[in-house]
């Protein structure tokens, strides 16, 4: 995968940005261009300062073997969302796959269908705030929680998602408190319009 992105924003593990950032290589290493899936598990996270062509657009590209799907944004799109699975640990990574990445550090909530012997009823949920550590950034995969009794089988191959997003989560009330600049809005009586292209190459 390619990620046409400077800034990831920390979040808490109920995925919301806390405001500060960190350079995308500080999350992914010096692999911007050529990430390697199997070794993340992204769940909505939130990247910014798109890299962008002479027609404003900025491309999200996923590659293997000789194949490639480009999702390319216009320029009022100001955010992309990344949420992927690996493939290794029976598809962990996602809501309802394994744990992800505040889980992996000790201070998330159970993930979804890691239940207790016996069936008795999961932790409760610790709320927030919580500590968040900048420099911090999972680079392998969190292990898949087990699969709740009957739970059906995990699918076996992973997945990616790319999400134009206008601001990035918690854009409102982060903006209300001056952190976050890109807002956009409509006047009165106006309008919006932007567009985003899915193409491939190599099919």
């Amino acid at each position: 995968m390619s990620a046409d992105a400077k800034t990831h924003w920390i979040e808490i593990p109920q995925r919301l940005p806390t405001g500060e950032t960190q350079p995308i290589e500080n999350f992914f290493g010096s692999e911007r261009t050529a990430i390697q899936l199997g070794k993340y598990a992204l769940i909505d996270d939130v990247f910014t300062d798109l890299v962008r062509d002479a027609n404003g657009r900025a491309t999200m590209k996923l590659m293997y073997s000789g194949k490639e799907l480009h999702v390319s944004l216009g320029p009022k799109y100001k955010t992309v969302l990344m949420w992927s699975t690996p493939l290794s640990g029976g598809g962990g990574g996602g809501r309802g796959g394994g744990a992800g990445r505040g889980a992996g550090q000790g201070q998330g909530a159970p993930a979804a269908g890691a239940g207790r012997a016996g069936g008795a009823a999961p932790a409760p949920t610790p709320s927030g705030p919580f500590p968040v550590d900048p420099a911090q950034g999972v680079k392998v995969a969190p292990p898949a929680a087990p699969p709740a009794e009957g739970a059906p089988a995990p699918a076996t191959k992973g997945f990616i998602a790319f999400e134009p997003m206008v601001a990035i989560t918690n854009a409102l009330n982060l903006a209300h408190k001056g952190v976050y600049k890109d807002l956009q809005s409509i006047p009165p009586a106006g309008s919006w319009e932007e567009s985003f292209w899915i193409t491939t190459k190599g099919y």
